[in-house]
């Protein structure tokens, strides 16, 4: 598994940020603004998880977070 920070886009973001929407997080897609990139938002909503669930909060998806 890949590292995934502000930044970074592609298939796994657009799933990082599927299951950011899922668990109330993350806004809905925006129009016009693509849904494969990592930016400060899903940057922001990666932190709330982690502190939510006692990770280290760092904003990147790495191992513990994506479990």
């Amino acid at each position: 598994m890949q590292l995934l920070r502000r930044g970074d886009s592609g298939r796994a973001v657009v799933e990082v940020r599927a299951t950011l929407r899922q668990f109330g997080m993350l806004p809905g897609p925006r129009p016009g603004l693509p849904d494969d990139l990592f930016d400060v938002h899903v940057e922001q909503a990666v932190r709330a998880f982690q502190q939510r669930r006692g990770l280290i909060t760092d904003g990147i998806v790495g191992p513990a977070t994506y479990r």
